[in-house]
């Protein structure tokens, strides 16, 4: 079995990502327009360029939201909508109904989903040792509503997590070779590149790359390498390249303005509601409530936890309590026994050292890595805050996904610690050590406890697995399926709205 699974993992891996593709698309085809947050605010800019093929100016009033007063149009994370024109441009050459349409311009999240899928273990399989911890994680991580939730509508959060996890990707291939050549270059400036043109919540992947440089350059002495520095400037290269169109033109076309932020912000106070204008919005701050005071508050806190697990629809429809318990159980034991586990490495590899200076340490993620993966996490977590307390008060758990790679190595090194725990209380003491003059009957006996405990750590995954799993599709054909959006009498349906504003566009152009 054990060389069954060696021979075939790569290929038992495209399956489950294959497999979770299908999911991801069928998750997709099912909700009608405007069923995920903000799809409604951000398609009309992305039609715009499918049928004039040009990007717009924010201050159009066709793609403009009547009710917020501005459009997205005004940001330069244009990437996940183009690929959303490029795929419906794509269809449209076999189909054109509206049906079609929004299908195609939700593909591109269901394509990002599953290469956060394959991402996920391929990260793991550099990190641990342990192949049953790296399946149950990558079950475990995947198996989250919220995330095939994202991976469904039009919305910028899944391109910027896929990018987060390439630029992680990249790090750990280079900490496993102990090498960076171009290839792995390639991946980092492919992530950048997304991240940049995706979601600005997932900038701090950027900062921490530079970060993973420095104590790349420190740790193997490399700043004198003329090679390392290659590779910097190929990523610089690369990065830079392929986003200056974007931050140039919103430069010219927005009085400097490279992020669109403030004219977005000035859009708004012009044309959105009297309520919600930026200047009469009721925020924690203008409230006079602290930013502390917001990251302490109970109901902010859970809101985040609960949508972060599963929200679907405007976060109206939730899940059933067992399953937001499940995975607080799961995540916070993998937490804690992360903490514990790369504590005990670091002190252990350290009295190692001093015993063998010559000694080979294989181990991938050490303390600075961590402390970085931390770093990155707590700017995600920041940054999603500061959004709550001074701009618009939205505990939304899909503005922490860019964290999500950073949990996905933490909960890594959490499991494969448990199981280590575990051999260590249950099974070690039955294990003799054997030298060269030890008898076979001891080295057997030793093999038959290692099996005893690699049959346990099976049975484990296998339960780990169903049950997981289990609870992604009850979440699926008990709450996703049968929830609908909210109609009032009289009020045209989502998918009549979607067409209304399919024909009015259209109609401009005739």
């Amino acid at each position: 079995m054990k060389n069954f699974y060696a021979k075939h993992k790569n290929k038992i891996l495209l399956a489950y990502t294959f497999a979770f593709f299908i999911y991801l698309f069928i998750w997709s085809v099912l909700k009608p327009y405007n069923y995920g947050p903000d799809e409604y605010h951000r398609f009309p800019a992305y039609y715009y360029v499918f049928i004039h093929n040009y990007l717009p100016s924010g201050w159009l009033e066709e793609i403009r939201n009547p009710i917020w007063g501005f459009s997205y149009a005004f940001l330069f994370t244009w990437l996940p909508g183009l690929c959303s024109v490029f795929c419906m441009k794509i269809s449209s050459l076999f189909f054109h109904t509206p049906t079609s349409i929004l299908i195609a311009a939700r593909f591109p999240g269901v394509i990002m989903g599953a290469l956060c899928v394959f991402l996920i273990f391929k990260i793991l399989d550099a990190v641990l040792e342990d192949e049953k911890t790296k399946w149950i994680v990558t079950i475990l991580v995947t198996s989250i509503p919220q995330f095939a939730f994202i991976s469904s509508y039009v919305n910028n959060d899944i391109f910027a997590l896929a990018g987060a996890f390439l630029i992680l990707y990249s790090w750990v291939i280079i900490l496993k070779k102990k090498e960076w050549n171009v290839w792995q270059s390639f991946i980092m400036a492919g992530g950048i590149f997304i991240v940049v043109l995706s979601y600005y919540n997932a900038y701090g992947w950027i900062l921490c790359s530079l970060i993973f440089a420095a104590y790349y350059a420190y740790k193997n002495k490399k700043y004198k390498d003329k090679y390392f520095w290659c590779q910097l400037i190929i990523i610089s290269t690369i990065a830079i390249s392929s986003t200056a169109y974007f931050w140039i033109r919103n430069i010219i076309i927005y009085d400097g303005d490279m992020f669109g932020l403030k004219t977005m912000l000035n859009s708004c106070e012009m044309y959105a509601w009297e309520s919600i204008k930026p200047s009469n919005r009721i925020t924690p701050k203008s409230s006079g409530i602290s930013l502390l005071s917001l990251a302490m508050d109970p109901s902010y806190i859970k809101t985040l936890f609960l949508s972060f697990i599963g929200l679907f629809g405007y976060m109206e429809f939730g899940l059933r309590g067992f399953v937001y318990l499940l995975y607080l159980i799961a995540l916070s034991l993998g937490f804690i026994f992360s903490v514990v586990g790369i504590i005990v490495k670091t002190v252990t590899n350290k009295k190692d050292e001093l015993k063998d200076n010559n000694r080979d340490n294989n181990t991938v993620i050490t303390m600075p890595i961590y402390i970085i993966l931390i770093i990155s996490a707590g700017i995600v977590c920041a940054l999603t805050l500061y959004n709550s307390w001074n701009n618009d008060y939205s505990p939304q758990g899909r503005y922490l996904y860019p964290a999500l790679p950073s949990l996905v190595v933490i909960l890594g090194i959490g499991y494969e610690y448990i199981f280590t725990l575990i051999k260590k209380i249950f099974f070690e003491k039955y294990i003799k050590k054997t030298d060269e003059n030890s008898d076979k009957k001891n080295e057997n006996k030793n093999e038959k406890i290692e099996l005893i405990f690699d049959k346990i750590k099976s049975i484990l995954c296998v339960s780990f697995s169903v049950i997981f799993l289990s609870v992604s599709l009850y979440s699926f054909t008990n709450v996703y399926l049968p929830s609908e959006v909210a109609v009032g009498e009289g009020d045209p349906t989502p998918n009549e709205t979607f067409e209304t504003l399919i024909n009015t566009m259209n109609s401009g152009i005739e």
